[in-house]
């Protein structure tokens, strides 16, 4: 059983028309991440992330308004999945469940005008192309690409402000790039 640790860059489209709007359809987040290789081929892994979109409030016509706001987003997952080596690239698939807490104020410092817990799923491919051995010691340095779809709960069938469909949608395409260090 061999831990990996890593870093990367992931950027994301979003799902929800609002929030694209609002703060723009792509962005990019820092994520850190911890596997362990299992017998079989088995891999587990965990995910933490932190992301941050500055934009503008919409106002009940819909439209982009004058005030400012920010929203934060700490995405969390836990996969389980398959990995096998082919030469120098170790090739991962993974699937769990995954949480997206968020926090949205009005300008920097401002009140908050929501926070929550949104579940779901998150659903991964990547590769890692192993790049050598660390100086002196049994680690290896790799970097990673990856590729998944994180798909998140909403509530239907609840009426919020005239809307069948209540809250964010904080599911998005992600692709990553990263740095992993085997120990």
């Amino acid at each position: 059983m061999a831990l990996a640790l890593g870093l990367r860059l992931s950027g994301e489209s979003v799902n929800d028309a609002t929030l694209a709007q609002m703060y723009g359809d792509r962005s990019l987040s820092g994520e850190f991440q911890a596997a362990i290789d299992l017998p079989h081929g088995l891999r587990a892994s965990a995910l933490i992330g932190y992301r941050r979109s500055g934009g503008y409030l919409i106002d009940a016509e819909g439209q982009l308004g004058d005030a400012t706001s920010w929203i934060r987003y700490l995405p969390v997952a836990g996969l389980i999945g398959l990995h096998t080596e082919v030469g120098k690239v170790d090739l991962g698939a993974g699937l769990g469940p995954a949480a997206v807490s968020f926090a949205e104020q009005v300008g920097i410092g401002g009140p908050e005008i929501s926070r929550g817990w949104k579940w779901g799923a998150l659903v991964e491919g990547s590769a890692r192309v192993q790049l050598g051995e660390l100086q002196a010691t049994d680690s290896a340095l790799s970097v990673e690409v990856s590729a998944g779809y994180r798909a998140m709960m909403r509530r239907h069938g609840e009426v919020c402000n005239g809307e069948d469909v209540c809250g964010f949608d904080l599911g998005a395409v992600k692709i990553g790039l990263g740095v992993v260090v085997a120990l």
